[in-house]
C-alpha cells in the first residue's frame, strides 16, 4: 500500500502600483523600462519564424551595471529547427 503525502505550501506576494513606486527604486525601473519593452514590441512585433512551434513569445530583461551606469539588455526567446531536433533559448 502505497504512502500519500501532501505538500501544502503557502505564498506571500507584495502587490504594488508602478505609480507607487519611487523613480530610484530599482524595481520601479525595471518594471517602467518592461513596460516599454512590451509596448515596443506590441508596436513591431517578431518574426513568426522563431515561434512557430510553441506560439509563445517570452519577453526578457537584464539590467546591469557597468561603471556606475544601469544598462538593460532585452531578450526574447527563439525555436531554431535544426535537424537534429529543436534547440530553444529556453534551454
Amino acid at each position: 500500500v502505497a504512502i500519500e503525502r501532501w505538500l501544502v505550501r503557502k505564498e506571500y506576494t507584495r502587490v504594488r502600483s508602478v505609480s507607487d513606486l519611487a523613480e530610484s527604486d530599482p524595481v520601479g525601473q525595471l518594471t517602467r523600462r518592461m513596460q516599454e519593452y512590451m509596448e515596443w514590441f506590441e508596436q513591431f512585433g517578431t518574426e513568426p519564424f522563431f515561434h512557430r512551434k510553441s506560439h509563445r513569445v517570452v519577453l526578457a530583461l537584464l539590467h546591469v551595471e557597468v561603471d556606475g551606469a544601469s544598462q538593460y539588455v532585452r531578450g526574447i526567446n527563439s525555436e531554431v529547427s535544426l535537424p537534429t531536433g529543436t534547440i530553444c533559448a529556453e534551454r
